[in-house]
């Protein structure tokens, strides 16, 4: 999967924001979820990656999975700043769990002068990567 989504790139100068969904029920807390408004989202991010987050922390029970969190992990071993948002909703993204993102593309325009954004789908979510100037 490396070579597939990073082969292309070079490592030097790269932000790297990855957007995942997951269902509330995957979410482990200490206390209940009622009252709660969902979605909501939580995020992890590499050490390289020194911008402050938007919302908290994954907290230490829950356990991220799949393709987003390879790609947060390759990033951490690379040192590659990396943040990763992780929505937990109801239903499969949808334009409720859409909005909740919002914050974190604000603050990715914000960062950087996006010219080109190249997207790729991963299964479980997306990988933004900010075009070069």
């Amino acid at each position: 999967m490396d070579r597939k989504v990073f082969g292309c790139l070079q490592n030097r100068g790269l932000n790297v924001m990855v957007l995942s969904d997951s269902p509330v029920a995957e979410y482990k807390t200490p206390d209940y979820l009622y009252g709660s408004t969902i979605p909501f989202i939580h995020s992890l991010k590499s050490s390289a990656y020194k911008c402050q987050a938007f919302c908290p922390a994954v907290e230490q029970r829950n356990i991220l999975t799949g393709q987003p969190a390879a790609v947060l992990s390759h990033c951490q071993v690379h040192q590659i700043p990396a943040v990763l948002y992780q929505c937990y909703s109801v239903i499969s993204p949808d334009l409720v769990t859409m909005e909740t993102y919002k914050p974190a593309l604000t603050s990715l325009s914000k960062l950087v002068k996006v010219r080109t954004v190249h997207r790729r789908l991963l299964r479980g979510g997306w990988l933004i990567m900010p075009g070069t100037k």
